[in-house]
């Protein structure tokens, strides 16, 4: 009441008067902001207490945005009753090479190395928040990490140097409330896709000039081609059950690639060329719905949204394999489509490999102290 007995004395414009009240707007708009991440945090507490019977005092999980960073770091490799030593070689190194560093909190990188249950790979480092060196000292690199939109952090207590349960407990807690590890699924289904679309687009010009085929007897083998692709789901679908989503996506990667790679041996044999085609709508169509479903068991609070995703990721392996098969077309020979799809199919299955190797190791996991 005082301030607006204030600006009645006062000579005053609306134009003044709106934007104290806009500033005034802005102010509580962040403070509303603040405690609803207050809350948000209050909640998630209150639901972990109720699942575990107890609260743990020693442990605080947040999720966090994080903006992109600079990492210098020093790598090693070790036990984790080693970290301690690794960390003080940190501390030595930089007094020694970088003393114009400031002490930022350190942060340790750890990923288990192959075939070694207890032995891993560390990187000891510092976030960077200045400019150094364009010549850094032997044995220190830097690698600059992008930004995160939804990251799960861990602040916890503990007596010793190392807490060897806090990467399983937030692992734990990441899937107990519906998250999921941060992978590359999507870009599996834009690189089978488009290694399938890179040949399919242009199949009646390639069975034309890999054969004698007439335009009836290619519509033909089409339609064989279509009733496979719908055997290729329903397979796919029952053995994704039956296996799993990853070995029901490695076999149908396998297959689609070995098809591809066959297509360049039939030389005019047509009954051989129509076999491989077959073999090459199976294994492209069984991937689609183990993919789909593996995708679903990842995001399991919002399957709709990432089957949506998914698809779109489709539209655009069409796309990319579309564009690819132009180009080869265009510069060089359409015989030459398979080959290409084949090098897509082959980056696909890569990548398969590495995501599904890193599945069944323990995550890369991160300290700060």
């Amino acid at each position: 009441m005082p301030q607006i007995i204030q600006l009645q004395c006062e000579d005053m414009t609306l134009g003044h008067i709106q934007g104290m009240f806009k500033l005034k707007q802005s102010e509580i708009q962040q403070i509303l902001e603040q405690e609803q991440a207050k809350l948000t945090r209050l909640q998630e507490r209150m639901r972990l207490i109720e699942r575990e019977g107890c609260a743990d005092t020693d442990q605080e999980i947040r999720i966090t945005e994080e903006e992109a960073q600079s990492f210098l770091f020093l790598k090693a490799s070790g036990r984790d009753e080693d970290i301690p030593d690794i960390i003080r070689m940190l501390e030595q190194s930089l007094l020694r090479e970088l003393p114009q560093l400031p002490q930022s909190p350190k942060v340790l990188l750890w990923r288990e190395l192959d075939g070694k249950q207890e032995e891993f790979e560390f990187e000891a480092g510092y976030y960077v928040t200045r400019d150094l060196p364009a010549v850094l000292s032997d044995g220190f690199q830097i690698r600059h990490l992008p930004p995160e939109p939804m990251m799960a952090t861990m602040t916890f207590h503990s007596s010793s140097a190392f807490a060897s349960t806090a990467c399983t407990d937030l692992a734990k807690w990441i899937e107990r409330n519906g998250y999921s590890m941060k992978e590359n699924e999507l870009t599996i289904t834009l690189l089978y896709v488009g290694g399938y679309s890179t040949l399919f687009t242009y199949i009646t010009p390639f069975l034309q000039a890999s054969s004698d085929l007439t335009i009836t007897q290619i519509s033909g083998i089409l339609f064989l081609a279509g009733m496979c692709s719908f055997a290729g789901s329903k397979i796919g679908g029952h053995l994704a059950d039956a296996k799993g989503p990853k070995f029901t996506i490695t076999l149908g990667l396998l297959l689609q690639g070995v098809a591809l790679l066959l297509f360049a041996l039939p030389g005019g044999q047509v009954y051989l060329l129509i076999l491989v085609l077959l073999i090459f709508m199976l294994g492209t169509w069984s991937i689609s719905p183990a993919q789909q479903l593996l995708l679903v068991t990842l995001v399991p609070r919002n399957p709709d949204i990432a089957l949506s995703v998914n698809t779109s990721f489709i539209q655009f392996g069409f796309a990319l394999g579309s564009g690819l098969g132009g180009f080869a077309i265009r510069h060089t020979s359409i015989l030459h489509l398979n080959w290409i799809g084949l090098a897509v199919v082959g980056l696909a299955g890569m990548l398969a490999f590495m995501l599904f190797k890193r599945k069944t190791q323990a995550r890369d996991c991160s300290l700060v102290e």
